[in-house]
Order: structure tokens, then C-alpha cells, then sequence
């Protein structure tokens, strides 16, 4: 004779039970360790979703926990009290320290479930619970506290909430928004990220840049003022410098400091360039020339033109951007004679600049000598200042410019 209850009984034990997973990552297959694992809302939560989705009935039907599962039929999920009563009605012995938001762990369930159909991507699927696929759903995760909100959908208009930042998934959802003014605005804190973006807030963001962008320039400024003293250096403009003539940042010294720019000199010797063939006169010299328009445009770019300030050369009746100092300034910036020598570029030698033994070269000045045509004030490689002819193509082209700060 067949015992029917014990060959369903046997039956059963051969179905493969499936255990529940926490949210500390333990697998629960018996009732007693699911009792006493229920210790915090984190796990409290993840009983609930159990509850919500039916799998917590079904893991207590397969082994056989028909008083337990009868219970929590009766369990209402609209229920004021509803946590502590599923509780009770499987013997957890945990009072929840905070109400459990019933609705918002349907809307993540529900959510998981409709992105597991279009992506298998587990990090967008992991952040259901903060995923709106319609206006109606970021409503609602906006009243429910969420300040990193993933759209995902065609369009959306946002409401001014402070400090939410809306990021677009599985595409690129347009928004809308309004505020009153750029000010206003700002003081939200508002934060997009992969998100079609409508004028006024393209206007708005690119408004903000040009703000932070002035306010660092002008911080940058500062600094600059208050840390660069005369003697230091600074690196403004570039040009070629190796054998190879490969362009790098020209280093300048800092003769004077006066209100807002300073008088700066080339450290090194650029080019090895003749003042003129027969003129000693600066303002008609091909050196000015040459130093006023090839080498202006090749070693400064329109933004860094901005900085310099034209000079009026009252001694040689001129007004440059890019001169040479006088005789009279090349005693008062350079405090004796060891200061006052200078080197040559890699570049400047392999264009014929003369080198002594010490390792300095001749560096042209602008002055002209007293009653004569051909020569003008030079240094020496020993830092004195004395007189050459301007036909010299050895001689350093050491420029000089004031530039405002």
C-alpha cells in the first residue's frame, strides 16, 4: 500500500531548496538563522523586499514552515505597525529603530526589474532605487530625499532643489528647468552629467565658468604680484632655444616693480643678429625692427600680448613693445659687473654668437655714442659696457619689455 503523505514528503526533500540572501551577503536556508540574523534596518529592509516580491512565503513553504507562512498572509504591507508585525510573524525578535518606507522599496523592485529587461549592466541596475524613467518618478524620489538622481527616459523638467546632482543613463535624456536669475540659480547646486541640456542652462554653466575662470586669474595675478620680487625670474612667451630649436618658455628676470607691471629682461641671449649694417640709430635700426614684429608675433601668442605694455623710449624718441636697455639702465638694473654678464642660448651659438672662455657673450644695449655713426653701447663678456660697431652679427639679442600684472 502507498503512503501518499510519505511519498509527497519525500518528494519534497529532493526539490532543491533556494536560500535567501541578506545584505551583508550570508545565505539563509533555515528559519532559525533567518531569526537571528535580523539584527538592523539594513537586513529588516531586505526581509521586507522578501515579503513584498512573495519569495519569503515560498522559502518558508519548501521547508515546511506552514504556521510561519499562514502568519504572514495576514500581514498588511499598509499597515502603520506593518515591520514589527512581519517580524513577529515569523519570530523575529527586532524592533525596527525607524519606519520602514514600504512604497519607496516597491518603487526600487519594480525599477530593478524594468532595467534588468534593457541592460545587463549591474552598476545602472544596482542604482534602481535612484532611477526615474518619467516625470512622475522623479517626483517621487525627489520627496523621498535622493540627491544623486539617474534618468533615464526622453525628456524631464526639474524642479529648483538645492544640492541634487542628475545624471543620464542608457542615453541622454533632455531637461528642462526654470530660475529666475543666474545668482539664484547657483545657490542650488545643482550638478548635471551626461544630460541635453536647454539654452538657459548652457548659458548659465558657461556664465559660471567665466566667473570661477576671472576669479582664478585674478587670485593667479596676486600671487604672482606678491611673490615675485626683483632679481626673481618669471616664464613668459617661448621660443627656440636648443641646437635643434626646439621652442621652450623664455625665462625672464625681473629688473622693476611698479604699481601694477614690471620691467623684465631675457636671462639668456636669444638670437645672434648685427644692430644694422651702417645705423647706430635705434629707431630706424633693423634690429628694432626685427625685435617689434618677427620676434613679438613668433614668441608671444594674442593672449600673452595682452600683458605687454608699450614702452616710450623718450631717449631714442620711440615706443616700443620689445627694446633694448639703455646704457644709462644697464648700470642702475645690474648692480655691478658680475651681474651684468650674460649666456647665450644653445640656439644663439649655433647661429654664430661669440662665447669666451668664461662661457659669456656680447649683449647689445640701445645707446648711441657720442659723435659717431657706427657704434653703439654693448656688455662685454665681462659685464663692462663700452662701445662696438653695429655691423657685429655675434652680438647677443637681449630683449627687454614691461609687462602689466
Amino acid at each position: 500500500m502507498i503512503n501518499i503523505e510519505k511519498e509527497y514528503r519525500d518528494t519534497m526533500a529532493r526539490k532543491i531548496k533556494f536560500a535567501l540572501e541578506m545584505a551583508d551577503g550570508t545565505f539563509i536556508s533555515v528559519l532559525e538563522d533567518l531569526q537571528k540574523h535580523i539584527k538592523n534596518n539594513d537586513e529588516l529592509k531586505k526581509l521586507v523586499e522578501y515579503f513584498l516580491d512573495g519569495r519569503l512565503e515560498k522559502w518558508l513553504l519548501d521547508r515546511y514552515y506552514e504556521e510561519e507562512a499562514k502568519s504572514l498572509r495576514l500581514v498588511d504591507k499598509n499597515d502603520p505597525d506593518f515591520a514589527c508585525k512581519l517580524c513577529k510573524a515569523i519570530g523575529v525578535d527586532y524592533t525596527p529603530s525607524e519606519s520602514v518606507n514600504v512604497e519607496f522599496i516597491e518603487y526600487e523592485q519594480k525599477m530593478k526589474k524594468s532595467l534588468e529587461e534593457v541592460t545587463s549592466d549591474n552598476k545602472i541596475i544596482a542604482n534602481a532605487g535612484s532611477t526615474a524613467s518619467t516625470q512622475s518618478e522623479l517626483d517621487f524620489l525627489i520627496k523621498n530625499g535622493k540627491n544623486i538622481i539617474y534618468l533615464w527616459g526622453n525628456s524631464f523638467k526639474l524642479p529648483l532643489v538645492h544640492d541634487i546632482s542628475y545624471i543620464g543613463i542608457l542615453g541622454k535624456p533632455s531637461v528642462d528647468i526654470d530660475f529666475v536669475d543666474l545668482d539664484s540659480f547657483k545657490s542650488y547646486g545643482i550638478k548635471f552629467e551626461n544630460l541635453n541640456l536647454p539654452e538657459s542652462i548652457r548659458k548659465a554653466e558657461e556664465e559660471v565658468i567665466r566667473r570661477i575662470t576671472e576669479e582664478l586669474k585674478r587670485r593667479v595675478e596676486e600671487e604672482v604680484r606678491r611673490k615675485i620680487e626683483v632679481g626673481g625670474y618669471v616664464e613668459f612667451g617661448h621660443y627656440p632655444q636648443t641646437k635643434n630649436g626646439d621652442i621652450q618658455a623664455i625665462e625672464w628676470q625681473v629688473l622693476e616693480k611698479e604699481n601694477n607691471k614690471m620691467l623684465l629682461i631675457s636671462k639668456y641671449g636669444l638670437e645672434a643678429r648685427p644692430f644694422d649694417i651702417t645705423s647706430n640709430e635705434w629707431k630706424n635700426s633693423e634690429i628694432r625692427q626685427w625685435a617689434n614684429n618677427d620676434f613679438y608675433n613668433k614668441a608671444f601668442n594674442e593672449n600673452e600680448k595682452k600683458y605687454i605694455k608699450s614702452s616710450n623710449l623718450s631717449d631714442v624718441g620711440a615706443v616700443d613693445n620689445v627694446f633694448f636697455l639703455s646704457e644709462e639702465e644697464a648700470e642702475k638694473y645690474f648692480a655691478n659687473d658680475e651681474l651684468r654678464k650674460c649666456k647665450a642660448t644653445e640656439y644663439a651659438l649655433k647661429q654664430g654668437a661669440d662665447v669666451a672662455d668664461n662661457g659669456y657673450s656680447y649683449w647689445w644695449l640701445r645707446s648711441i655714442i657720442p659723435n659717431s655713426s657706427y657704434s653703439v653701447y654693448i656688455v662685454d663678456v665681462d659685464g663692462y659696457i663700452y662701445d662696438d660697431r653695429v655691423y657685429h652679427d655675434s652680438h647677443l639679442f637681449r630683449p627687454a619689455l614691461w609687462i602689466n600684472i
